[in-house]
């Protein structure tokens, strides 16, 4: 049996039933796709086995929304006797709000306009919206460094980012800017950008409230040649900024995220890192109850691979299998993303 504690919270069970504040539903009707099995621990040969329905419940609130959290109690009934088996949290919803963001497309050379596909959508549908936070685009904009060259600033930025590179050794493609200058690049692109555009506010700072995503298409690489030869590449895909401000005495999460050209098809990235502009770090690393082993969740804050030896020895590296559908929030970083200063109530 499933029940709300308030009656302007109805569901829809299997997709077939009416909107209500009160079913019952067979069991047998919700593991009939029988029973999966989980390996949890290859090492120990432990395995987990549990049922999965997609879709069981879905859950409305009806009129203006609610304003306490809520719950859908789940009990089961056997020979009469009812039990509490489990509990569905509904956040409250009345007051929801809004996050601002500018796009800014960056070129610095011949080369096409970096862009994410459906970037507006995956902000509105794919983001925040799960931790009740509106999304408006207040801009989105082509940023040209090549129409402010008379800045000197700019002048030497495109030169040393877009025409000072390192090449690939012989059967990579390409040439790219050293990873290491990731954290100088940002930093000179939004004092570019606040300077060219006579911003009255710092980007990365307390008076600002519109978050910043700037859309590059430098290639943000690396080179390793090993002593046996083997030639090793990486890259920075995307980056948010973690600094002292000015006036704080500790570090902060900026209200800037850069993407470079090799993040441009990674959507979960691009989450990822727009998360930590609204405060989030990462889901490995809260040192208390919240904390969970990299790479084994759907979070957006968790990594696409894991090292910890879960698949056997010397085993670095694997990819996760949540891989590109690290999508997800939990309930304590909606709390932490609803009390940056990135959101605002909205009017």
């Amino acid at each position: 049996e499933f029940k709300s504690s308030s009656r302007k919270l109805k569901f829809s069970l299997l997709g077939i039933s009416d909107f209500k504040n009160k079913q019952r539903i067979r069991l047998i009707d919700l593991i009939g796709g029988g029973q999966k099995v989980k390996k949890i621990d290859l090492i120990n040969n432990i395995e987990r086995k549990f049922y999965k329905y997609e879709n069981a419940i879905t859950v409305k609130v009806m009129g203006s929304g609610i304003d306490v959290d809520s719950v859908i109690e789940v009990h089961s009934i056997r020979k009469g006797k009812k039990e509490l088996v489990g509990i569905l949290n509904v956040a409250k919803n009345k007051q929801v709000k809004v996050a601002k963001y500018a796009i800014i497309n960056v070129l610095g050379d011949g080369s096409p306009i970096a862009t994410i596909t459906d970037l507006e959508v995956i902000l509105k549908e794919r983001s925040l919206n799960q931790a009740l936070v509106d999304v408006v685009i207040e801009k989105n904009e082509i940023f040209d460094l090549r129409q402010h060259i008379n800045y000197p600033e700019v002048s030497s930025f495109i030169q040393d980012f877009y025409y000072t590179r390192s090449t690939y050794s012989a059967g990579s493609a390409g040439s790219y800017v050293e990873s290491s200058r990731t954290t100088e690049f940002i930093e000179r692109l939004m004092d570019i950008y606040e300077k060219v555009n006579n911003l009255p506010y710092k980007i990365n700072s307390d008076t600002n409230e519109i978050t910043y995503l700037f859309l590059t298409n430098v290639d943000m690489g690396s080179e390793t040649i090993h002593p046996n030869g083997d030639i090793e590449t990486g890259g920075i895909e995307g980056s948010a900024t973690l600094a002292h401000e000015l006036g704080k005495t500790s570090e902060q999460w900026g209200n800037l995220l850069v993407m470079f050209q090799a993040g441009m098809n990674n959507v979960t990235t691009f989450l990822h890192e727009l998360g930590h502009t609204f405060g989030l770090f990462h889901v490995f690393e809260n040192q208390d109850l919240n904390r969970f082993i990299m790479g084994h969740t759907d979070n957006m804050m968790d990594y696409e691979y894991h090292d910890d030896g879960f698949e056997g020895v010397n085993a670095p590296n694997i990819t996760s299998e949540f891989s590109t559908m690290q999508f997800s929030l939990y309930r304590w970083q909606w709390a932490i993303i609803n009390a940056d200063r990135s959101t605002r109530n909205a009017k």
